[in-house]
């Protein structure tokens, strides 16, 4: 992450601190929802960065970078383990029905 980036996240959460900037990832985490219902990737785009940013002050704020980066791997490394124990790496039909890669691109 740019250290520029890096300081006035730091500043803002700093100066908000840890109850309103909760408040504020609720809410925006809010917005992100309507803006995914919407279809616009515009506003999902920045929704998403409105949502991140958050994200990182209040991870900052509760000290949390490093638990959270270790349960992201176990996460994704779980999933990974999932998908490579699909038989013959095939997805069955069941798995669609879970995620339909093709209904996010309308």
């Amino acid at each position: 992450m740019n250290n520029n980036y890096t300081e006035v996240l730091v500043k803002v959460a700093n100066h908000y601190g840890i109850h309103c900037q909760i408040n504020k990832l609720v809410e925006e985490i809010h917005e992100l929802e309507e803006a995914i219902k919407s279809r616009n990737i515009n506003d999902i785009m920045s929704e998403m960065a409105d949502v991140e940013n958050m994200l990182l002050q209040v991870k900052y704020l509760l000290n949390l970078q490093e638990q959270i980066s270790e349960i992201k791997m176990y996460k994704m490394e779980r999933e990974l383990g999932r998908i490579n124990s699909k038989k013959d790496g095939v997805l069955q039909f069941s798995d669609y029905l879970k995620c339909d890669k093709n209904e996010m691109s309308k």
